[in-house]
């Protein structure tokens, strides 16, 4: 039987950063979707909100688009490689090219017609206000919520349509990275590791793999040239966590571009 593990990652760069954040907000909206309650419905537009925000930076589709076609132009190197899965190879092919072609499909940048969304901007302007958006405060959010359940899911899966495209880009992009991958078994003395980064690697995530039941978490801190991982132990959540004295075993994972 196989082990679950706790799988912590540090990006090394913005732009992998935002990819997880996006992630994450995906996979939010994904769960809160399925949901028929008020509490659903006002955690995907939550969630929502929180989305066009982040992707809204302006080179953001550009990057994306410009490091899908590297894995293509990579793809296409290995094609005629003996004992290599063409046949994969050229199924990711058809899926990158589906996805630049849904990005590219979309002019400006990737939700931009929900900044001109009435309900979606009378939200955004009270959300930041502690109990913002009460009945009280915002009747018209009150108004909409008391849709059937059927009927709001239908019109935030509408909504969601604008950010389709960017949510594939990402999940792909983050995929290539994830599965690009050197891995090692180190042990950090007294909870904490260090180690020196190969210059000619294009690092793009670290991640530490854990037992699921471990008692300690990793900091992960890291630059151009130096990796530092100090691994802490919270015993109680209202105490501050304290770096273990362990001689800790994990795994780490370099992903690379």
């Amino acid at each position: 039987m196989i082990k679950k593990k706790s799988i912590y990652e540090q990006p090394m760069n913005e732009h992998l950063r935002i990819l997880l954040r996006l992630e994450h907000l995906f996979e939010g909206i994904t769960y809160h979707l399925k949901g028929a309650t008020t509490s659903d419905s006002r955690a995907v537009i939550n969630l929502l909100l929180e989305t066009i925000d982040c992707a809204g930076r302006a080179d953001l589709k550009t990057e994306i688009q410009k490091r899908l076609v590297q894995y293509v132009q990579g793809l296409e190197k290995w094609q005629n490689t003996p004992n290599v899965d063409a046949e994969r190879i050229t199924q990711l092919m058809t899926k990158i090219e589906n996805v630049l072609d849904n990005l590219k499909a979309r002019d400006g940048q990737i939700g931009e017609n929900l900044t001109q969304h009435q309900l979606l901007n009378s939200i955004k302007q009270r959300a930041n206000i502690p109990g913002g958006t009460s009945h009280a405060d915002l009747p018209i959010y009150h108004h909409w919520l008391q849709k059937p359940p059927k009927q709001r899911q239908n019109e935030l899966n509408e909504w969601l349509t604008a950010l389709e495209p960017l949510r594939d880009a990402v999940n792909l992009e983050l995929y290539f990275i994830r599965n690009n991958t050197v891995s090692s078994q180190e042990t950090a003395t007294n909870g904490l590791y260090q180690t020196t980064l190969e210059e000619e690697q294009d690092y793009q995530l670290i991640q530490i793999q854990l037992p699921l039941e471990h008692s300690c978490y990793p900091d992960i801190n890291s630059g151009r040239h130096r990796l530092t991982i100090r691994f802490y132990e919270q015993i109680n959540a209202w105490e501050r966590p304290l770096q273990t004295e362990q001689n800790l075993q994990f795994e780490l994972r370099y992903c690379l571009g």
